[in-house]
């Protein structure tokens, strides 16, 4: 017999309960869906689902990492057993303050007390069958998965439902699907930005917050959430007019691209790296050098990349009338842009700032950094200008617009004309030939301008800024 302490509830005509097991009871018990249906292609399709990559890299790990690990419910379905349940009234009945509740709260009535089963039942995950995995490895292979310190006194909350009086297996198997695609074909997870909001586990999101709070470049001179220069509900779409400088998903990947340098071990070269940034909290001396880092960075390029502290509401305009003299189409304030400055940034500080040989997460020197991104400021970052005109800005009968079709190799070829420009890649004749081609290749078919005076112009740009890094 299985005697559970069980929290009872009903729903759709069904008794659920909710209780408490430990790994070693999960482990040991609970089975997966692909176990309950016969027929070795449905299984099989079943059993697609549950990825031990998941479980073992993702889930463990965070097992094994996180002190303050916590896990919501996991559901599982019992199959026979007889399970019956005692409320704990008819058992406890006769005090002064037990009563007193049973008479001014009907939901106190039945509603807490012991489940039992008779030893027969057999449990499947509806919901959690990653975790249930994960429990499994670290219990049954705890010399490949090694589990943390007090693993086995580790207690879950299971919700149970239990099989319905007179149900046949085959009822059983046709509720235990409902209830599987109700859990996860409807399930809806949170979203990015509410997840960058709320984690305080991921370093990255937890600078990206900060950055949100005491930044003064992005507190844009208030602490009012809702009028920051950073837009933090869904979505990374900025338009013309808004306030914002950024929207928070796409500072949050800044944030890491900015903290990517190739001298530390969370460069995102290295698969594992930023996986245990964003899953275990580092130390909070840690989280402070990185964020002054950032902030750093932020500070230099404020003041070196013109326009940058301007009025956001007059920086997106693709199609500015001529009385519209403070208005602007500046590449830095569209997400695709920030995306696209962002591994420039640190990779002209890993090559000039920091040097080869540098100290891996030595503080930056903001004498270097400064030098590192003079070349910025070099630049004219208006859309309408080169190289973004006709590859990233493009006109129509409707006039100018932010390109849609074929964005992705655009990007690719802004991002490589950006290093080379600055100086931050040398390329060599060959190299700037065929970085020619594909530039010119890509150009927006309506574009009608001389291609090789426009090219002439870049390579003008390159001489200016970088000093003709070739």
């Amino acid at each position: 017999m299985r005697l559970y302490p069980a929290f009872r509830f009903t729903m759709g005509g069904y008794e659920f309960f909710v209780t408490k097991m430990n790994a070693s009871e999960i482990a040991e018990t609970v089975h997966f869906a692909s176990d309950l249906f016969q027929g070795k292609t449905l299984s099989e399709a079943i059993q697609r689902n549950l990825k031990d990559s998941r479980a073992s890299k993702e889930i463990a790990f965070y097992w094994r990492e996180n002190d303050a690990r916590f896990f919501n419910s996991i559901v599982i379905a019992a199959w026979q057993g007889g399970a019956s349940f005692q409320a704990i009234e008819s058992l406890n009945s006769g005090t002064e303050i037990f009563d007193t509740l049973l008479k001014k709260d009907k939901r106190m009535h039945n509603s807490f007390g012991i489940l039992a089963f008779d030893g027969s039942e057999q449990y499947y995950a509806l919901d959690g069958q990653h975790r249930v995995r994960a429990i499994q490895l670290m219990h049954n292979e705890p010399s490949v998965y090694p589990p943390p310190d007090g693993f086995k006194d580790d207690e879950f909350t299971v919700i149970i439902v239990p099989t319905a009086e007179d149900e046949t297996v085959e009822q059983f198997r046709m509720r235990y699907r409902r209830m599987f695609s109700a859990l996860n074909r409807y399930a809806k997870p949170t979203d990015n930005a509410t997840n960058i909001v709320m984690d305080e586990d991921d370093v990255f999101a937890i600078i990206t917050r900060r950055l949100i709070t005491d930044h003064p470049f992005f507190m844009w001179g208030n602490n009012d959430w809702q009028n920051a220069r950073v837009k933090t509900d869904g979505g990374k779409n900025l338009t013309s007019g808004q306030s914002y400088f950024t929207q928070i998903e796409v500072l949050y990947g800044v944030t890491e691209q900015l903290l990517s340098s190739a001298l530390r071990n969370n460069t995102l070269l290295i698969d594992s790296g930023t996986t245990k940034f964003k899953q275990v909290r580092p130390h909070e001396d840690l989280i402070d050098r990185w964020y002054d880092e950032v902030a750093l960075i932020w500070d230099v390029l404020v003041e070196t990349v013109p326009g940058l502290d301007a009025d956001p509401s007059f920086m997106r305009t693709h199609n500015p009338q001529e009385e519209d003299e403070e208005r602007s189409d500046h590449l830095w304030f569209w997400p695709i842009g920030q995306q696209m400055v962002a591994p420039l940034v640190r990779m002209l500080i890993d090559k000039s700032a920091v040097g080869v040989g540098a100290e891996i997460d030595a503080p930056l020197d903001r004498k270097k950094v400064e030098k590192a991104l003079a070349v910025l400021g070099k630049l004219d970052w208006d859309l309408h200008s080169l190289p973004w005109r006709h590859l990233l800005l493009v006109v129509d009968n409707d006039g100018w617009k932010m390109r849609n079709e074929g964005r992705a190799n655009a990007v690719k070829i802004g991002n490589d004309l950006l290093g080379w420009i600055t100086g931050a890649i040398e390329l060599g004749d060959a190299g700037v030939e065929a970085l020619r081609q594909r530039w010119e290749f890509n150009l927006y078919p309506t574009a009608n301008e001389d291609f090789n005076a426009m090219w002439d112009q870049i390579v003008e740009i390159n001489l200016q800024v970088a000093g003709g890094f070739l």
